[in-house]
């Protein structure tokens, strides 16, 4: 039963629930903003687009006039369409959050139908849980990052460098604690709900990962198509009753998308 119900509410029933909502809310507000900011620039550009052909149909060949204009209409609508969805990149990785998320959702439908509960874009009232798993070896935070270039950890630091260039790229010395505090976050709020479980948190990696999975600094660090096999890979914590259990605090109150203060 409890399978049931944790697929039932994890695969999307409550729409808060789907994962990466909340990414892609953030993705198209920041979007509509930029569009409103910059739309009038795409005018110019789309009759320059147009007028270059038509130009060109008058020097070259009058008689297909009408050919040269649809040439430029057309070429102006695909190029402006290319552009007008083309946002900045600290637009555009709200989007790459939001299909990590999937992606690690995606990942993780073959333990919610053995019985593992899982509810994503979990609300805490002080940010935003990407996923919140249950299962036999115990409680999973899960926060997914869709990342270019080669990724690496050392020390619980996430070290992202270029292909092209391996001497540049950037080091996030942030996450490795902000996942730390949230899993005690989690653990006290569970105990509230008199669930003693303990939550281990996770980053899923979408990218190049070399390393596969690693745990450093107490965060298990795991390449997506990694995921699975690794989580199912831990020894088992909770009997079948807790799990049961837990599976129905997830269905019935955290499904809804808002954890409990």
């Amino acid at each position: 039963m409890n399978a049931r119900i944790a697929d039932k509410h994890s695969m999307g029933s409550q729409p808060i629930s789907e994962a990466g909502n909340f990414a892609a809310e953030r993705f198209r507000t920041r979007r509509r903003a930029w569009r409103r900011r910059i739309w009038w620039t795409f005018l110019p550009f789309a009759a320059f687009l147009v007028a270059v052909p038509v130009a060109l149909g008058y020097l070259l060949a009058p008689e297909h006039l009408g050919f040269y204009w649809g040439m430029g209409v057309g070429l102006a609508f695909a190029v402006t369409a290319v552009l007008i969805d083309s946002p900045p990149h600290h637009i555009e990785r709200w989007r790459q959050g939001a299909e990590g998320e999937k992606a690690t959702a995606k990942a993780l439908r073959p333990l919610v139908r053995d019985g593992w509960a899982l509810v994503n874009d979990l609300d805490t009232g002080r940010g935003n849980i990407d996923h919140l798993l249950v299962g036999p070896p115990g409680g999973f935070l899960l926060d997914s990052k869709n990342l270019s270039g080669a990724l690496s950890v050392k020390a619980g630091v996430l070290s992202v460098r270029w292909r092209e260039d391996p001497d540049e790229g950037y080091d996030n010395f942030r996450l490795a604690g902000q996942m730390r505090a949230r899993a005690r976050d989690l653990e006290e709020r569970f105990r509230r709900l008199d669930i003693e479980i303990a939550v281990q948190p996770v980053i899923v990696l979408w990218g190049n990962f070399e390393q596969r999975s690693v745990l450093s600094r107490s965060v298990a660090w795991v390449q997506g198509n990694e995921l699975q096999r690794a989580l199912r890979g831990r020894p088992a914590q909770l009997g079948a009753d807790e799990v049961a259990r837990a599976s129905l605090v997830i269905a019935d109150v955290l499904a809804p998308g808002v954890l409990p203060r």
